[in-house]
C-alpha cells in the first residue's frame, strides 16, 4: 500500500500492555441470585529459562502462572478472575474474587483443594448463612469443635458423608456442578491457549483478564 506507518515491535506492545486499564468482569445475565463455581489451572510462560533448555539442554525449574476463575454455573460467564504465581495457593484467591461479586450467592462449589477455614469464612462473610457450600472435606475429616456459622457448613458435609456416603452427598449438595469449572478452564485453553505471551506478571494479569472478557462476549453470543 506504500503507506509510511510506524509499527511497534513485539517488545513495545508488551510494555504498553501493562499500562492498559484492567477491564471489569460482569455477568452476562441480570439476576439477583447466582450459583458459582471456583477453580484454578496452570498457564505456561516462556522466557530465558525455556530458551536455554531448548538451546543448550540446561535443566531449570520451570515456572508457571495460576489462573483462578469464578464462574456462574447458569450462564457459564466468568464473573471474577485472578492471576498469580505458582506459589500462591488456590484458597488464597477466593476472598479477593468474591469481593467483585455484587449478586447474592446461593450456592458455592469447589474441589477438595479449597477445603480450608479461610474459604468458609470468606463465603459466609460475603453471603451470610443462607448459602450451600459444596466442597468435599479432606480424607479423615472430623466435625470441628467450633460450632460457629463459619464451620457449620463443613460440619454438615462431614456428618452427611459419614452417614450416607460421598456419592449420595454429591447428589444431595449439587456438587457435580463443579465440573462446570473444568469446562470453563477447557474453554479458556482451547480458545485462548494454555500459555501467556507477556513476559512480566503485570502484563500477564492484563492479558488474562482481557481473555476472560473475550470469552464472556463469545458466551453472550451463544
Amino acid at each position: 500500500m506504500k503507506i509510511n506507518i510506524d509499527v511497534p515491535d513485539y517488545t513495545c506492545v508488551c510494555r504498553r500492555a501493562a499500562k492498559l486499564d484492567m477491564p471489569e468482569l460482569a455477568n452476562i445475565v441480570d439476576c439477583e441470585n447466582i450459583n458459582i463455581v471456583v477453580d484454578s489451572t496452570g498457564l505456561k510462560i516462556f522466557g530465558a529459562g525455556i530458551w536455554h533448555e531448548e538451546k543448550h539442554g540446561l535443566k531449570k525449574r520451570r515456572q508457571w502462572r495460576k489462573l483462578h476463575l469464578t464462574i456462574d454455573r447458569d450462564s457459564h460467564a466468568i464473573i471474577a478472575q485472578e492471576l498469580t504465581t505458582n506459589s500462591e495457593s488456590d484458597d488464597s484467591q477466593v476472598a479477593p474474587m468474591l469481593e467483585n461479586i455484587t449478586q447474592n450467592i446461593t450456592h458455592f462449589a469447589a474441589d477438595k483443594a479449597y477445603d480450608k477455614c479461610n474459604v468458609y469464612k470468606a463465603v459466609h462473610g460475603k453471603t451470610g448463612n443462607d448459602v450451600t457450600i459444596a466442597m468435599p472435606p479432606i480424607k479423615n475429616a472430623v466435625v470441628h469443635d467450633d460450632m460457629s456459622s463459619d464451620f457449620g457448613s463443613r460440619n454438615h458435609n462431614v456428618s452427611y458423608i459419614e452417614e450416607h456416603g460421598s456419592y449420595c452427598w454429591q447428589s444431595h449438595s449439587d456438587y457435580n456442578f463443579r465440573t462446570l469449572g473444568e469446562v470453563g478452564m477447557f474453554r479458556y485453553k482451547t480458545i485462548i491457549g494454555d500459555k501467556l505471551y507477556s513476559r512480566k506478571l503485570a502484563s500477564q494479569k492484563v492479558e488474562s483478564r482481557r481473555a476472560c472478557v473475550v470469552l464472556n462476549k463469545m458466551t453472550a453470543f451463544g
